[in-house]
């Protein structure tokens, strides 16, 4: 659902309620979006997905050199 800046003010708690039912809401001025208004939902399930997403990444990254090998690298 999109909504107009001057709008969303005038009609914020209406909004609210419409949020809580689980819907997204897109905040526009003169038709750019500028907001999301969005729920809270549980926020533990938010972090393991963060962390699961993360692990994801780490297992595909390439092994590189050391930090230690870096470091004296740059003192030569």
């Amino acid at each position: 659902m999109e909504i107009g800046a001057f709008e969303a003010k005038t009609r914020f708690s209406e909004l609210l309620e419409t949020v809580r039912g689980g819907r997204e809401i897109i905040v526009t001025r003169r038709g750019e979006p500028m907001a999301r208004i969005v729920p809270i939902g549980d926020k533990k399930e938010e972090i393991a997905l963060l962390l699961r997403e993360f692990e994801d990444i780490r297992a595909g990254a390439r092994p590189g050199p050391s930090i230690r090998a870096l470091i004296e690298e740059g003192r030569r």
